[in-house]
């Protein structure tokens, strides 16, 4: 007695191709999310706020800076914004500045 094999297909219904397209749109949403909201950090040295994401990560410098003796001062601060994506620094606005105090 031999057997014969007939080979069935595999049709797609509209319901599985809908289900496999929400599927994909939800694995992308995710992703984006988990690659592009930013975490916020604090850090305690004069008001440094750093958000963090997979992708890029932006800075908003006010931290204590070195005078030229190499000693930290209260008389300069770094003050202004970074933005890196990537690890690459695509925008650099820091800068040194000087409290000065009117008599």
């Amino acid at each position: 007695m031999t057997r014969t094999t007939t080979s069935r297909r595999c049709i797609i219904t509209g319901k599985n191709k809908s289900r496999k397209k929400f599927l994909v749109l939800l694995a992308a949403i995710l992703a984006a999310v988990v690659l592009l909201v930013p975490v916020p950090r604090h850090y305690k040295d004069g008001g440094t706020v750093e958000y963090h994401a997979v992708l890029y990560q932006v800075v908003f410098w006010h931290t204590l800076a070195m005078d030229e003796k190499n000693t930290y001062s209260l008389n300069y601060y770094y003050d202004g914004m970074e933005i890196r994506i990537l690890g690459f620094t695509v925008y650099d606005g820091t800068q040194k500045m000087e409290y000065r105090y009117c008599d």
